[in-house]
């Protein structure tokens, strides 16, 4: 993969004086493979349920000395001290962390999430002129830049009504954001607020503010609540029925039905309800669409 530059762990190839150049190694796009039942003398075409991608996307890259800060051929070399540099950044993080490549063509901002999981050098005539790297996604795609959405609160009592629209690449599935509710002051614990998808059919999430906090994070693709100070809200907290362990109707309660925010494909109506006095200021939406760019 090539790119004007690239950042990871905080900083830019070109912090370190290098280049991104021309791996001579193909990229590949991820195929598919179709989860279905096997044939049997009852069943003579296999029934059909779904796909799911066969690996995680992965980027090779060569890279090398920016000529423009080399002055000799012997500035062309890494010396022990700069591999050593190179390798302690871009090898720091032990759990996906985002790569932004910074494309030639002034395309689509796309960032990968995921580590450098090999490091080779790259070697002429007996010397280490620069490095292949080897970067393995999390995911068989790419993503976009954090797609933001605010909606302003002051206190209104009733419903209001706003937008969001998902332009992800996986038309058929569902975009989970994150939620954020923010509090003028402090929650009193008595606040309540209702999030409907108009455009889900009319499905709607219910919440009660917890006391004390002033600020809310719901994050729906991991299905979990925090507070501004990224502590864990039990659902019970937030006005969500905990299930009777000992209950017979144990799996149907409303722990496992209650509706977590969702996207369609294309612009969703939402609607915002507060029946009764608040201290919530605004809300903001925050999601990442799928991008199919493969990485070349």
């Amino acid at each position: 993969m090539i790119g004007e530059d690239f950042h990871y762990n905080n900083f830019w190839l070109s912090d370190y004086g290098m280049k991104m150049y021309d791996p001579e190694e193909t990229q590949q796009f991820i195929g598919r493979e179709i989860d279905k039942s096997g044939l049997s003398p009852l069943r003579k075409v296999p029934n059909h349920y779904s796909v799911h991608y066969s690996n995680v996307l992965t980027l090779s890259f060569l890279i090398l000395k920016d000529t423009h800060t080399c002055m000799s051929q012997e500035d062309y070399q890494l010396n022990g001290e700069e591999i050593h540099t190179i390798r302690s950044w871009l090898e720091s993080p032990d759990t996906p962390a985002p790569l932004f490549v910074l494309p030639y063509d002034g395309g689509s901002d796309v960032y990968y999430f995921g580590i450098f999981t090999d490091i080779q050098p790259f070697i002429v005539a007996h010397e280490c002129c620069g490095l292949y790297l080897t970067f393995t996604c999390n995911a068989p795609f790419g993503f976009s830049s954090v797609i933001s959405s605010t909606y302003k609160i002051n206190s209104f009592v009733g419903d209001i009504t706003g937008s969001f629209h998902n332009a992800s690449a996986e038309q058929q599935d569902y975009l989970k954001p994150e939620i954020r509710i923010f509090s003028e002051d402090t929650f009193d614990g008595t606040e309540k607020i209702v999030i409907k998808n108009i455009t889900d059919n009319n499905q709607s999430m219910a919440l009660t503010m917890p006391r004390g906090a002033s600020a809310l994070l719901l994050d729906c693709r991991r299905q979990r609540i925090t507070d501004e100070n990224h502590r864990l809200i039990a659902m019970s907290d937030v006005g969500i029925a905990m299930p009777d362990m000992t209950a017979d109707s144990y799996v149907s309660a409303e722990l496992y039905t209650f509706y977590w925010l969702r996207f369609v494909h294309g612009n969703n109506r939402l609607v915002f309800s507060m029946p009764n006095p608040n201290t919530i200021s605004k809300i903001q939406i925050n999601a990442r669409y799928i991008i199919k760019s493969g990485g070349f």
